[in-house]
Formats: structure tokens, C-alpha cells, sequence
């Protein structure tokens, strides 16, 4: 348990408290509980009463994009199943529109931690392990009850841009297990 007297500020968006070595009291220990979040949220700008804290998500997330998890070491994830291109189920123009808003507030990344692109392994895959050609992470998978510590900062490369983000790994007993709830089709469907 700690006490730290300073400005409190963004730099690049995310809040931060600048101070000395000698604003810093220790004050003893304790245990720090994760505070509960669920998605949809209300505004994009919800998390916000949450940044730098631990959190965690008690509904399944499903891997929704992972365009970005070889590269960055980072997966995009909703509640109530995969996240769908908005014109994909609404017209072009106002309801589309809608709905990328509403995809907006149903989305959080989960990311590695890392700024290092290309990293080996990689640590998102079914069962908490390693990410391999045997083991792999499919749209659709799910994760439940994952707790992590919420930023909102960049992935490391101007292809990631700031975001709200779940990071490090393994953060206070936290982490994702994913399950295999899109499993690949055993052979072709009949047409």
C-alpha cells in the first residue's frame, strides 16, 4: 500500500500521476481486489473511470479479431459472440453507422504487455498456452473471468494505435484462458 502526492495529468491519453521519489509513502500491504466490468458500455468513454486499475471482466469475451497477434501480441474481444462489420447486418448510411457505434462500446484488447513486435512465442492460444501450428486461437473462442490491469496506450507501433487495453499477462493472478467454443468444421459442409 502506497500514497503518492503529485499532479495528476494525461500524457498521450492516459492518466498519470507525476511525482517525486519523496512523494512516495509506503505505507504497509494489502491486497488489491479487481474491480467488476462488463460489456457493452454505456459510452466509449466508460473505461476511462477505470484506467490503471485491475479489473475484471466476469461475462465470456469472444475473439472477435486477432489480425494483430502475431504482429503486436494483441486480440480484440466482445461479449455475446463475434463482432460483425456493420453493413454485413445493416443497411448502408445511418443504421450501419449505428451499429459500428455500438461495435465501438463492445470491444476491449487484450494485449501481451509487449512493445516488442514479432515476439516467439505467443502467449494467446487455447488453455493458456502458447500459441502453436497444434494449438491455435480462433474467431469465436472464448474466455471467461479474465482480470488484467486496463491502460489506454498505444501497442507499440503507429498500426496500433492508442486504445483501451488489458495488460500484462498474469497481472495479480490474472490472464486469459481461452476455449475452444469455434472449433474448426471437421470437413465441408454439404451444399
Amino acid at each position: 500500500v502506497v500514497r503518492v502526492t503529485g499532479k495528476a495529468g494525461e500524457n498521450q491519453g492516459q492518466t498519470q500521476i507525476s511525482a517525486t521519489p519523496a512523494n512516495i509513502l509506503k505505507c504497509g500491504t494489502g491486497s488489491v481486489a479487481p474491480v467488476g466490468v462488463t460489456l457493452p458500455l454505456s459510452s466509449t468513454t466508460q473505461m476511462e473511470q477505470f484506467e490503471g486499475m485491475l479489473v475484471r471482466f466476469p461475462q465470456p469475451l469472444y475473439v472477435t479479431e486477432h489480425f494483430q497477434l502475431g504482429r503486436f501480441g494483441q486480440v480484440v474481444l466482445s461479449a455475446d459472440g463475434r463482432l460483425a462489420q456493420p453493413t454485413n447486418i445493416a443497411a448502408p448510411g445511418a443504421p450501419a453507422q449505428a451499429q459500428a457505434a455500438a461495435n465501438a462500446r463492445n470491444r476491449i484488447v487484450l494485449d501481451d504487455a509487449s512493445q516488442a513486435q514479432n515476439t516467439d512465442p505467443i502467449i494467446f492460444a487455447r488453455g493458456g498456452q502458447p500459441l502453436s501450428a497444434g494449438n491455435t486461437l480462433r474467431g469465436g473462442d472464448s474466455a471467461e473471468g479474465i482480470v488484467e490491469v486496463l491502460t489506454f496506450t498505444w501497442g507499440g507501433d503507429q498500426a496500433s494505435p492508442n486504445a483501451y487495453r488489458l495488460r500484462p499477462i498474469g497481472a495479480l493472478g490474472g490472464g486469459a484462458n481461452f476455449a475452444p467454443t469455434n472449433p474448426r468444421p471437421a470437413g465441408a459442409p454439404a451444399v
